[in-house]
């Protein structure tokens, strides 16, 4: 997993597409075309459930957390873009999940990084090395990358002994923060 730190950075104004946070008791119906799209965004990739009842269980129905939910919508027609689930520490802002595709990935970043700046704090994100090309690329600006000191085990036992094509998802698994409990 890879530690990828920006600096916060007011939001540039963008004439084609804007920001909502959902609040805790809006049904995240706006999140079913994403999946789908972040999906045959990265063939490569195992993902996790990314589906909006999945971020409603893991962000909005989770007791004794309060998690901070945006969706980016295009600024004329309202389609949905992509969404993030952010939570704030008291040093610095954890981004923790992304739902979207690959395209959309410089404005989630923005999006974050106004979020934070809103909040006067640096946003973070764990992400696993498979993606973390991805996030570095889309906005290197006031980036710091740095490995963290996670690393997930993707081992797995054959009778034959472990082989490339007995773990397949080693170096393809798409993974953030929100993926675990610990965060």
């Amino acid at each position: 997993m890879q530690q990828l730190r920006w600096t916060a950075r007011p939001a540039p104004w963008q004439r084609l597409w804007a920001v909502q946070t959902l609040a805790a008791d809006v049904p995240l119906t706006a999140l079913d075309a994403l999946w789908p799209q972040m999906q045959a965004s990265w063939p490569q990739h195992f993902l996790p459930l990314r589906s909006a009842s999945h971020w409603a269980w893991r962000y909005q129905q989770r007791p004794g957390v309060d998690y901070h939910l945006l969706l980016l919508r295009q600024r004329f027609t309202g389609r949905p873009l992509a969404a993030l689930a952010l939570r704030l520490h008291p040093e610095h802002c954890d981004w923790l999940d992304y739902l979207g595709p690959r395209q959309h990935l410089p404005h989630a970043i923005a999006a974050a990084r106004a979020f934070a700046h809103q909040h006067q704090r640096p946003v973070q994100a764990l992400v696993s090395d498979a993606v973390a090309s991805d996030f570095s690329a889309a906005q290197p600006q006031g980036l710091h990358s740095s490995p963290s000191d996670i690393s997930i085990p993707t081992n797995a036992i054959d009778a034959a002994g472990p082989t490339a094509s007995a773990v397949p998802w080693q170096g393809h698994l798409w993974l953030m923060g929100g993926d675990s409990d610990f965060m």
